[in-house]
């Protein structure tokens, strides 16, 4: 109401008005910590997939080495290939993992 109830109940309409406010804060303090901990539960589950693929790769890059499939100047050559694919250098892939035929 804000001014409707300052003017009509002055400084008792000014403390209704704040005690909604405070109500409204609460209410939206509770809301963001929820959906924090919803976000940070599936941050850690992106991260332990992330920590799982991780190791799968590198049993399978160390397993090609091992069996002198591919040496790892090969990887490593294959890996900057990839990487600059899209025109820098970041460490991520952007292109398709199969290249069109």
């Amino acid at each position: 109401m804000g001014w409707w109830r300052y003017w009509l109940m002055g400084d008792l309409g000014q403390q209704f008005d704040i005690g909604d406010l405070r109500t409204d804060v609460m209410s939206l303090r509770s809301q963001l910590r929820s959906e924090t901990r919803t976000a940070g539960r599936g941050v850690e589950e992106l991260r332990r997939e992330n920590e799982e693929l991780k190791l799968t790769l590198a049993a399978v890059v160390r397993l090609l080495i091992r069996k002198r499939v591919l040496a790892a100047s090969e990887i490593e050559s294959l890996i900057a290939e990839l990487d600059s694919e899209d025109g820098s250098f970041d460490g991520r892939l952007d292109s398709p993992i199969i290249p069109p035929s």
